[in-house]
């Protein structure tokens, strides 16, 4: 089953070069190295700290020189079983109210929605490309786990 991946959190992002009120265009993420934070788990419930770890990692990889465009929480199958894993489509929801409150992570609901446990590097596979796919991040990008 396909998911649209959600965008609506980093379409202004997404622009490698604004072009300033003067004409002038501002370069401050032109020639960065472009990341996507992934957090992937039962999120049973999600917790403020899954979203403080975002934060986190923006921040820290934002001082080192990346660009870090926005990030997902997926929601692992409800194929995992583990002992007193709620229903994936009461979790997607809990995750997306969690999410309200960020300025940059969303929720994909695309592994919860599999037939099957899908693993990490699948999910974060399925994300690199949809960006590269599409043409949203031209000079290149990092999908990085978040724990």
């Amino acid at each position: 089953m396909d998911a649209a991946l959600p965008l609506d959190k980093l379409m202004d992002e997404l622009s490698l070069e604004s072009v300033n009120e003067d004409g002038s265009s501002d370069s401050d993420t032109k020639g960065k190295m472009h990341v996507v934070l992934v957090s992937t788990g039962s999120f049973n419930p999600p917790t403020f700290m899954h979203l403080r770890l975002f934060e986190l990692a923006r921040d820290a990889l934002n001082s080192k020189g990346f660009h870090v465009v926005g990030g997902y929480m997926s929601p692992v199958n409800d194929a995992y079983k583990k002992k007193g894993l709620l229903p994936a489509e009461h979790r997607i929801s809990m995750c997306q109210l969690a999410c309200n409150t960020s300025e940059f992570v969303m929720v994909d609901t695309w592994e919860a929605k599999q037939s099957s446990f899908q693993r990490s590097l699948t999910v974060l596979s399925r994300i690199r490309s949809f960006f590269s796919d599409n043409g949203l991040i031209p000079n290149g990008m990092l999908v990085l786990l978040v724990p």
